[in-house]
């Protein structure tokens, strides 16, 4: 059976919006703090939970993919908060880890790195964000 890259499931909502360099940052420091590159199956998933649905509805803004409500299974207090959780699959996971790469630091670079099978260094090509992310 052969994999088909660039599937993507018809409910998969695409970005509203097109992220500027400062909706990159801004992202890429989100993600870090609160998200997590992955594999499930033949898929690269990215995903973030979290309270407050307004910073992963902004996500599903800038990039697309879905967005989804749960309870709180292990909260402690009385009242179970509802999570929120984007999240993006396969050929749009692939595109969000590339783009936001060289934003993020080596500890996340290497997640993607194993989410995606690469073993090798992960060119960024130079790029306006690799400049402004020295920069910084």
């Amino acid at each position: 059976m052969s994999r088909s890259f660039g599937v993507e499931n018809k409910a998969t909502k695409h970005a509203q919006i097109r992220p500027t360099v400062r909706d990159l940052e801004w992202a890429a420091g989100f993600i870090e703090g609160e998200g997590c590159f992955s594999r499930l199956g033949d898929s690269e998933v990215v995903s973030v939970s979290q309270i407050e649905k307004e910073p992963v509805e902004k996500l599903l803004q800038l990039f697309g993919g879905s967005l989804n409500q749960r309870r709180d299974e292990w909260a402690t207090h009385k009242r179970k908060h509802p999570i929120w959780v984007w999240r993006a699959c396969g050929s749009r996971a692939r595109g969000v880890m590339m783009t936001l790469y060289p934003l993020l630091a080596k500890r996340r670079q290497s997640q993607i790195k194993r989410a995606m099978n690469v073993k090798q260094p992960i060119d960024t090509g130079g790029s306006r964000l690799t400049t402004a992310a020295a920069a910084a």
